[in-house]
């Protein structure tokens, strides 16, 4: 996934692996995040590239839930961090 804003440009690679699922997607009021309990850090990042969400994980914990009722409409990328790896998933706010 490429995205390409006024000034700047970001490229993820797109994860469908058992580390990260969102759902449901498209969502309304909040996303839930199963993961894997490695992940340090979520980040939601809206089109345009600004980060407009962002978590730190705690070690124990295997599901996060984010609020994204205040977000406008469209979409966006859940960005995450492991001490292993990165990666990103698209999802649609509705």
């Amino acid at each position: 996934i490429e995205l390409k804003t006024n000034r700047h440009r970001f490229r993820f690679h797109e994860m469908q692996n058992l580390l990260v699922s969102i759902y449901p997607n498209p969502a309304s009021n909040a996303v839930y995040i199963t993961h894997d309990k490695s992940i340090d850090l979520f980040e939601i990042i809206s089109i345009d590239g600004k980060i407009v969400w962002s978590t730190t994980v705690k070690p124990e914990n295997d599901t996060t839930t984010a609020d994204i009722s205040a977000l406008e409409n469209g979409t966006y990328f859940l960005r995450w961090r492991s001490k292993d790896t990165a990666g990103a998933i698209s999802f649609v706010k509705e």
